[in-house]
């Protein structure tokens, strides 16, 4: 450890009678409230019995031990005991400064407790005891001491007993104590009116004939007691008085403003002067605590609100150096919530106020100036500097408005033997060192001086300045003694040495190394736990340092964030009590990233078409990091998860995602080690859904030369779209078409262009087979016949035969109903349109009614499937036309004869000459006509109900005669009158004929118009004609030629003698009529007889 050497620097002379500040280490004041500052910090001190609303003193060894404390009426013991005769002292708990307690210059065993009254005045001079004094002998009662009971409230007289007045108050409420300037006694200094009394306390005792300084302010006496209220301090150096004058009241008892004053004060002589009121009682307030700072530079008031003090309280500070005090007053603190209250210097320098509300009754905390002799609010005033209730005692401790007062000279600025700094302000005697640390104590080097050093109170043999190479606990005085005239003084240094943190074996820290900049963070608290263990619990990490030396300086701090490449640091462990120190060496290791392919990518075929499968996504791990194994993987669904750890992928191993996601993952080596990667989630979303079809239907066309051979175009490029759309959006994947299966699997002569495809490989129907592939994930395919492609046929194509109209000009009117029976040719869902243009026809437009009215032209055919919409405009049909036939009305009528029943009937012949005479006046022997016969004119028109050839009537009746153009089809019509006739009479003849034959060969010649004008009854209206057989007669053929003998045809030829017979036919007619009556004539040859020969 380092060696610490200094040469101390006196600031103020101590006299020979002088003690170090431990007498004024331990306080007791306000109800059980006890602290000890022997440390510096203050501390609880329990067991403390006194209770008291204002007055109070204590006193220790120069060591710091408590020696006895009291109210001014009752005396302690540093056993918290009463002394023998320790009770009765005439001070009061209710007097400002009831009590002060000076130690005999001349015998360290004895000392004096100054006590004042409270100067009330409802009571007497009897019952106003004023100052007195008692003697307490420390080396009675085995240390513990007593009161001397003849030597017990001894009066010191601060007042004219002649004036009654003056002897019923005798003493205001104020004391206070300093060392005079020959070294060897204490002025013990109190105030009554317009003086100041102070009393000499030597070797040989209490001097009861005080130094009276006359001021030329007067505190009224009228106004006693409140007029008394107030403290008085001397400052530490012992040169100034101030004074507190709560108030300045003219009656008994009343209240009036305040004021603070403040004097010079000569040591050595007792004499006060120079009188400053630095703060006016105009202000209209009631002061009450006054105290110095330990240079003496600074002045401190607590001032009560109003003339009764009872308002917001204040503390005020006065810079001393100023050249205008006054002027330089400044407000420390303004509070409502505690009485104004005694403030007191300390021996860490530090002032301290009472606190105490009177409405609550609640006065736990002391106030604390941190640093009294900084201007302002630098002083740094913290209003709960220190809680006085101590939570383990079970009793109540708490602060009054009084605080103990001390010789003030205790509190001086003394000769620094330890040299903290060389401060004026900041003058410790106490060391703290550290086990293996040397240090020199030293004292200013005096020319011929005397050096007497103790340990202890053991003499040490050094006898120069300076004590080098301390290294035993204790507390080392030395007095200094000028030999030069000036009073000796003392140095003091209370010194520990404590042991230094231990060097615990840190476990290495280890980081990570950082990519960025090669540089590695350390977070090197992380390390503070295992430096610390075993410690004492005021060892604390302080600093961390790259080596031992600078750890232990405290230089060169660095970060506790730290970036390095690797190596040793070092902790500086403090101990905050101590103030030891120890460099704790811990290792920086290093260690390598988690080597990372990223990104990796794992794939997965989606078994519907829903985009979304399940991963196992712990399979990425060795696609990751080669030292998988020896790596621990966390996933998540974002880097910022990954990277702060949280929100992680707890099924990892059944995550379902579809493609796209990118999953960040979390690689941790063995060694904490943390880098990143991202595995990219493939879906391959191909599997199309077999209840998934398509159909495309088109009509069969004629773009390969053929429109009836079941091979047509399509377009079925909308099925990618309608594909794509069974899988999610972003699924990467193309979509291509086949013939068959095996082409698909092969993925070879793919359908290239799906908008302009011929089925040529399948007429009528055919099934494509769709190949879906993920780009993404080439393992994944979907495979199936979901595309149907029909050609529906066109409707057949028929040939028509002309339509031909008939008219007497070059329009006609054509019936289509023919034509569009012979274009359906039987199949009854189509259906025919007719257009004047193929345009139209294509188009659908214009539709032509039926009937037609039209000159002879050409109309084009729209067939069109009513199912399937498939049309063929390829037909059409002539129209034609063609004249009338050119008929006149016949001017015969055909006449015809009754058959002889009853009724008048007859039977009309229209294959008769007679018929056909007259259709041939009609058609005027047109060959090319058709004629028909109906009984209607309506029947004509429609050909329906033809009469037929041979025609049954009776009477009279018109007909209509149907022509038809043979060649055109044209008709006309007319009409043919019929009458019937009565058929011709057959009247009586003979019957029959006979020839006799003359030469016998059955061959007779018969004159037949022998017998016409009998068989006709000699009318000239009827033709007789005659015919071999009845069937020539029917037809009206090979008449016989009757203007010539008829020769017979032989019908008995067998040589017998019978006639030879034959029956002829006479037909008996009505000349234009075809009426006739057959009758048979028969015709006879008889054998001539034969005359026998001779």
């Amino acid at each position: 450890m380092e060696k610490k050497y200094f040469f101390g620097v006196i600031f103020m002379l101590l006299y020979t009678c002088s003690f170090a500040q431990g007498e004024a280490d331990n306080w007791f004041f306000g109800a059980n409230a006890g602290v000890n500052f022997s440390t510096g910090a203050p501390t609880y001190v329990a067991g403390g019995q006194i209770n008291t609303l204002e007055g109070c003193a204590s006193i220790s060894d120069t060591q710091g031990s408590l020696l006895f404390y009291t109210d001014g009426i009752s005396v302690w013991n540093k056993n918290h005991s009463i002394m023998p005769n320790g009770t009765g002292l005439n001070g009061d708990p209710s007097s400002t400064s009831s009590a002060l307690i000076v130690p005999s210059p001349g015998d360290s065993n004895i000392y004096y407790v100054f006590t004042v009254d409270e100067p009330h005045h409802d009571e007497t001079a009897a019952s106003n005891h004023g100052l007195n004094y008692s003697v307490i002998d420390m080396s009675l009662i085995g240390g513990d001491g007593d009161v001397i009971a003849a030597q017990k409230n001894i009066p010191l007289v601060t007042y004219d007993v002649s004036n009654s007045q003056e002897n019923k108050y005798k003493c205001s409420e104020k004391i206070t104590a300093v060392r005079s300037g020959d070294c060897n006694s204490f002025w013990v200094v109190t105030h009554f009116i317009n003086n100041y009394y102070s009393f000499k306390v030597d070797g040989a005792g209490v001097d009861a004939n005080p130094v009276i300084s006359t001021t030329p302010v007067t505190v009224p006496l009228s106004g006693y007691r409140r007029n008394s209220l107030g403290y008085l301090k001397a400052s530490p150096e012992g040169d100034k008085l101030a004074v507190a004058h709560q108030g300045f009241a003219t009656t008994s008892g009343g209240n009036a403003p305040g004021g603070v004053f403040l004097y010079d004060f000569d040591p050595i002589t007792g004499v006060v002067s120079n009188e400053l009121e630095v703060y006016n009682r105009n202000n209209g307030n009631s002061p009450y605590g006054v105290e110095f700072s330990r240079s003496g530079g600074k002045l401190y008031a607590t001032v009560g609100g109003g003339s009764n003090g009872a308002g917001a309280s204040q503390l005020i500070q006065y810079d001393l150096t100023s050249t205008d005090i006054i002027a330089s007053e400044t407000i420390i603190n303004e509070t409502n919530s505690y009485h104004s209250g005694a403030i007191q210097l300390a021996s860490n320098g530090k002032i301290y106020r009472a606190l105490f509300n009177f409405n609550s009754n609640n006065g736990s905390y002391l106030a604390v100036i941190n640093d009294p002799e900084l201007i302002g609010a630098a002083s740094n005033y913290v209003e709960q500097g220190f809680s006085v209730d101590n939570p383990g005692t079970g009793v109540v401790e708490s602060s009054r408005i009084g605080l103990p007062p001390f010789i003030q000279s205790l509190f001086a600025q003394k000769v620094d033997i330890i040299n903290n700094d060389n401060d004026p302000v900041l003058v410790s005697n106490t060391l703290i060192l550290c086990e293996d640390e040397v240090f020199t104590l030293s004292a200013e080097d005096i020319v011929n001086a005397t050096y007497i050093w103790t340990l202890d109170g053991n003499p040490i043999t050094n006898t120069t300045f300076n004590l080098v190479d301390i290294s035993v606990s204790g507390t080392y005085l030395v007095e200094v003694i000028p030999n030069n005239g000036d009073c000796p003084f003392f140095g003091e240094a209370i010194v520990s040495i404590f042991p230094l943190p231990i060097i615990n074996t840190i476990t290495p820290l280890e980081a990570c190394f950082d990519t960025v900049d090669g540089l590695n963070d350390f977070t090197l608290s992380d390390a503070d736990a295992e430096a610390l263990i075993g410690q004492l619990s005021s060892v604390s990490v302080m600093t961390y340092h790259s080596n031992s030396a600078d750890a232990i300086s405290g230089n060169n701090p660095i970060s506790i964030i730290y970036s390095s490449i690797g190596e040793t640091i070092y902790i500086r462990l403090l101990n905050t009590d101590t103030g030891c120190v120890n460099a704790v060496p811990v290792e920086l290791i290093v260690n390598p990233l988690p080597v990372v392919t990223s990104p990796v990518a794992l794939e997965q075929c989606d078994d519907d078409t829903d985009g979304i499968t399940t991963f196992n996504l712990s399979e990425a791990n060795v696609l990751l990091s080669v030292n998988s194994a020896t790596e621990t993987f966390s996933y998540f669904t974002s880097l910022a998860n990954a990277q702060s750890n949280t929100n992680l992928i707890i099924s990892f191993t059944n995550y379902s995602s579809s493609t796209g996601t990118t999953i960040h993952v979390r690689i941790t080596s063995d060694k904490g080690c943390v880098s990143y990667g991202e595995v990219n989630l493939v879906v391959g979303t191909t599997q199309i859904p077999s209840s998934f079809s398509l159909s495309y239907e088109v009509c069969d066309n004629d773009g390969d030369g053929d429109g009836y051979n079941g091979v047509s175009t399509f377009d079925f490029s909308t099925a990618t779209a309608q594909i794509m759309n069974l899988f999610p959006v972003g699924q990467n994947i193309t979509v291509s078409y086949f013939q068959n299966q095996n082409d698909a699997l092969a993925e070879i002569n793919a359908i290239v262009d799906s908008s302009n495809y011929q089925n040529t490989s399948s007429p009528n129907t055919q099934s494509i087979w769709v190949r879906v592939d993920s780009q993404d994930l080439n393992g994944c395919l979907g495979l199936g016949e979901h595309i149907t492609l029909t050609v529906n046929p066109l409707p057949a194509h028929n040939i028509l035969d002309e339509i031909v109209g008939c008219s007497d000009t070059n329009t006609a009117s054509f019936d289509l109903s023919n034509a569009t029976f012979q274009a359906l040719n039987g199949v009854t869902d189509v259906t025919i349109t007719y257009h004047e243009t193929l345009a139209e026809s294509e188009l659908g437009t214009n539709v032509l009614a039926s009937p037609y009215t039209s000159i002879a032209t050409t109309l084009f055919i729209r067939a069109e499937n009513n199912s399937t919409g498939c049309y063929m405009t390829s037909m059409s049909v002539n129209l034609i036309v063609n004249p009338k036939p050119d008929i006149v009305a016949p001017t015969t009528v055909f006449q015809v004869c009754d058959n002889g029943s009853l009724g008048n009937l007859a039977n009309f012949d229209f294959t008769s000459p007679l018929a056909l005479t007259i259709i041939n006046e009609i058609i005027q022997g047109n060959t090319t006509y058709a004629i028909s016969f109906f009984q209607t004119l309506a029947n004509a028109q429609a050909n329906t109900n033809q009469i037929g050839t041979n025609y049954n009537d009776q009477g009279s009746q018109t007909v209509f005669v149907r022509v038809e153009d043979v060649l055109t089809n044209c008709v006309s019509y007319q009409t043919m009158s019929l009458e019937v006739v009565a058929r011709p009479t057959v009247y009586s003849f003979i019957n029959p004929l006979i020839y006799c034959d003359t030469d016998n060969d059955n061959i007779g010649y018969f004159d037949l118009n022998t017998i016409v004008f009998d068989i006709s009854g000699g009318l000239t209206t009827v033709t007789v004609t005659f015919f071999e057989t009845e069937a020539e007669a029917d037809l009206g053929v090979a008449a016989i030629d009757t203007s010539v003998l008829y020769e017979n045809v032989i019908t008995n030829n067998d040589g017998d003698n019978n006639p030879a017979t034959q029956t002829i036919f006479a037909q008996l007619s009505i000349p234009n009529v075809d009426c006739t009556t057959l009758v048979a004539v028969k015709l006879h040859v008889l054998r001539s007889p034969v005359l026998p020969n001779g």
